[in-house]
């Protein structure tokens, strides 16, 4: 059906704005764009929905290709096996849009706020464009704001300066043959780094120190300043490390074991080497469960990977630390499901998983409300309630007080106020007078 002219003049009536403020070079390789706005003027909204999200998909593996592709996709594919698979811009065409506009969070060249708009845009083009049939009936103020967020956050906006520092350093390692002597000025700016660049550039140097192809002088120039990066990783991003290496070695992938061994090693890290083969082949199920649950047939897909982790997972419901955090998040991204609901079939398994739960595995569940990938479903009143569901579970087995009343803020906020609740001052308090003394 096509749009009614007024709804077309409201979208054709912002266009001209928002493509003033593109660059004539900017102008000539919208090709997308300039469907959209044909598909607009047509009454095709669905159709120019599917072209606005082509548009910013193709500008983003630009972006991340002439940025750093190797930093990008060492964040946005964590599967050293998948990994493996990527090592061109074409190959980008393979990674999942889900997949590459998380990636652009984790790596910075996008925001919070941009990622959340994105997903939402991508959500919305995914059941009400022409890429799926459907009946849902789009107006021109929802494209037209679309088409402005698209253009701000995607089109015109550069990453910002310590992306840029990121990047810069990425090539120096690659391309110069650094000494001890630029150490202290090197050490000084990654202090001034944002925790998740500092995440996204340790697994980088990995990635370039575990290369058995890798030139000596790149690994030389990455031993110089892996200490000062691993010091400054968190926890978890350390714990990244540790499950290469496992990974590898599941793999039998030799070379790139002993590298990474030799790397924990440089860094004093081999605290981080992993307690056994479980942990390595929950991360592995982990990764699996998630791309399953972010493509397509995700219904039919996520049973499978969920009775096959739910062997890993022993009756105690102890889980290695060093996948807790991730397994937890995965867990209940997959449970709190997409804004079209959850798998019938894989929900009894999830369930089964979240009742064998004990304080790390309640604990780590907090930390979900920070994730912008969880965030993001919780303005759907589904999905939030589903999340509401699983708190409620956990709350009973919560004894600790402070504890307690963290899982009843959770349960107590409303649709509007649970995917903001991490950021109030209240919930923060709670939270920090909750954590073990």
């Amino acid at each position: 059906m096509l749009a009614a002219v007024d709804e077309r003049a409201t979208v054709i009536g912002n266009v001209p704005k928002l493509v003033q403020s593109l660059t004539d070079e900017q102008r000539t390789d919208a090709m997308y764009m300039s469907k959209f706005i044909a598909a607009c003027g047509a009454g095709l909204f669905d159709a120019a929905l599917n072209f606005l999200w082509d548009e910013v998909v193709v500008r983003l593996r630009s972006r991340v290709a002439h940025f750093d592709l190797g930093y990008f996709l060492d964040t946005a594919v964590p599967d050293p096996q998948t990994r493996k698979q990527f090592k061109t811009e074409d190959d980008l065409r393979s990674l999942s849009d889900d997949a590459l506009i998380r990636g652009a969070l984790k790596c910075g060249i996008i925001s919070d706020i941009a990622y959340k708009h994105l997903d939402y845009i991508r959500d919305m083009r995914n059941w009400a464009s022409a890429a799926h049939p459907n009946h849902v009936q789009l107006t021109g103020l929802q494209l037209a704001a679309w088409c402005e967020t698209c253009v701000k956050e995607v089109l015109i906006k550069e990453p910002d300066g310590a992306v840029l520092e990121v990047g810069r350093l990425l090539e120096n390692l690659r391309t110069q043959k650094l000494t001890a002597n630029e150490v202290p000025a090197i050490s000084t700016s990654l202090r001034r780094l944002r925790s998740d660049l500092i995440t996204a550039l340790l697994r980088s140097i990995v990635g370039l120190y575990c290369d058995p192809r890798q030139e000596v002088r790149v690994r030389d120039n990455a031993r110089l300043v892996a200490r000062d990066v691993w010091d400054l990783a968190t926890t978890s991003a350390r714990a990244e490390v540790g499950l290469k290496y496992a990974n590898y070695a599941a793999n039998a992938d030799v070379d790139r074991k002993k590298l990474a061994h030799e790397f924990l090693d440089l860094v004093d890290g081999l605290s981080f080497l992993p307690e056994s083969d479980r942990a390595v082949e929950i991360a592995t199920l982990v990764t699996r469960l998630e791309s399953a649950h972010d493509g397509m047939n995700n219904f039919y897909n996520e049973p499978p990977i969920a009775r096959e982790l739910r062997k890993f997972i022993g009756v105690d419901g102890a889980v290695p630390p060093l996948v807790n955090d991730e397994y937890v998040r995965v867990l209940a991204r997959c449970r709190i499901g997409r804004t079209s609901g959850v798998s019938n079939m894989a929900s009894p398994l999830y369930d089964a998983l979240f009742d064998l739960f004990s304080e790390p595995q309640i604990r780590a569940f907090v930390g979900v409300l920070e994730r912008p990938e969880i965030t993001t479903r919780l303005d759907n009143h589904g999905c939030a309630e589903r999340f509401r569901e699983i708190a409620a579970k956990l709350k009973g087995k919560v004894v600790d007080q402070p504890l307690r009343r963290v899982y009843e803020l959770m349960l107590g906020a409303g649709d509007q106020q649970l995917p903001k609740l991490s950021l109030t001052t209240e919930f923060q308090r709670v939270v920090k007078a909750s954590q073990p003394r």
